[in-house]
């Protein structure tokens, strides 16, 4: 590939260097093995604020130094399919994303003045092979290490990787966090992220866990029946003086419900009344034994194409778990009043249709819905 040869006016280079940095950036913090895969800088104002100057010479100066990047075959640019982005009169006011093509990496690190090799990474590798590493472990290894400890010497670093190897041996109970503090000076966060790593180092998983989700419960009096995750907190405020008798309600923050560790039970229960009709070890018994007399199992949250991807995802370790018909019956009646708000409007334009749930409601109601309206409507409508 080449780079651009046509003239570039000093806003288009500056903008050109920009994006190629930005690109060259991101790529290099990927592993060798995963250069390949697309990378992507959406051109909002906060990366590119000389395209939003509204029929400025400088906004049609800069853009030219998108298009060269095009031009020379390093990226592709794409535009947004909302109705706001295809009526813009200007390419730079139609949603443009930048992504670097496969095999442009070298030269968009060139272009936006990126060094290609760490040589902290360099000497690592070479210490680590010194000290009988494999050759291609020890550039695993430095290739995937942290920050911190590229940062010592190479000696530093290797008694560092040492330690990490005694630790998981002595010590496989800890937390991730627990372990990053006794091996850097009580930093508790360089080894968030860094599973590979650890797993390099070591030969074998990471022996460590993450920190534990907090998940917040409330139980209501009676047999336990009905298991609800609401995704958001206020409506889970509102809702837990509410509920009707024999329900459990999890705050779920969200996706973090999601997760595999909670059918995993790798978390840590908060619950508003313990000590209620055995309601903590039915609500366990639901979740993690497979018992016979299974309650059932339901997710309230957002009526948008994030809380259906949540739905999806709670039914991969849940597969009863239905969308909860009694909020989302009334989150589609303001949706089909037209109440909803549109994706740009409240910042939701990445997320994206899920295609189904495996949810019969979901799947043949609430989708469908969306799709036709094209807005959505978040679950603090419901009036409680």
């Amino acid at each position: 590939m080449s780079t651009p040869s046509r003239y570039l006016s000093p806003p288009a280079l500056r903008l050109r260097e920009k994006l190629a940095r930005l690109l060259a950036v991101r790529l290099k913090t990927m592993p060798q093995e995963e250069r390949t895969r697309p990378v992507s800088v959406r051109l909002s104002k906060y990366c590119a604020q000389e395209l939003y100057d509204v029929g400025s010479q400088l906004a049609q100066e800069a853009w030219t130094g998108v298009q060269a990047l095009e031009e020379a075959g390093l990226v592709r640019i794409q535009y947004g399919t909302n109705r706001a982005a295809k009526g813009a009169a200007e390419a730079w006011h139609r949603a443009p994303i930048v992504e670097a093509q496969a095999g442009s990496y070298e030269a968009l690190a060139e272009l936006g003045g990126v060094a290609l090799k760490n040589p902290a990474v360099l000497h690592l590798a070479a210490t680590l092979l010194d000290s009988g590493v494999p050759e291609e472990l020890s550039k695993l290894i430095a290739t995937r290490a942290p920050a911190a400890l590229l940062a010592m010497r190479p000696e530093e670093a290797l008694y560092r990787i040492e330690a990490l190897r005694r630790l998981a041996q002595e010590s496989p109970q800890l937390y991730l966090r627990e372990a990053s503090a006794r091996l850097f000076e009580s930093r508790s966060k360089i080894l968030d992220g860094r599973d590979d790593w650890i797993s390099a180092v070591l030969g074998e998983a990471c022996p460590w866990l993450d920190k534990p989700i907090q998940l917040q419960v409330t139980a209501q009096l009676g047999p336990l029946q009905l298991v609800l995750f609401v995704e958001n907190l206020v409506t889970f405020t509102r809702m837990h003086h509410r509920a009707p008798a024999g329900t459990a309600l999890i705050y779920s923050a969200g996706f973090k419900a999601s997760a595999e560790r909670i059918a995993a039970g790798e978390v840590s229960w908060y619950f508003e009344h313990p000590a209620q009709d055995g309601s903590i070890s039915a609500l366990k018994a639901a979740l993690f034994e497979g018992s016979a007399e299974r309650p059932a199992i339901a997710f309230f949250g957002d009526l948008d194409y994030s809380g259906m991807v949540i739905l999806k995802s709670l039914r991969q370790s849940w597969p009863q778990t239905t969308a909860w018909k009694i909020g989302y019956t009334e989150l589609l009646a303001l949706l089909t009043k037209g109440q909803g708000h549109s994706p740009e409007s409240a910042d939701k334009t990445e997320q994206k249709d899920p295609g189904f749930t495996g949810c019969i409601y979901a799947d043949e109601v609430l989708l469908p819905a969306l799709r036709t309206h094209r807005a959505f409507v978040d679950q603090e409508a419901l009036r409680l």
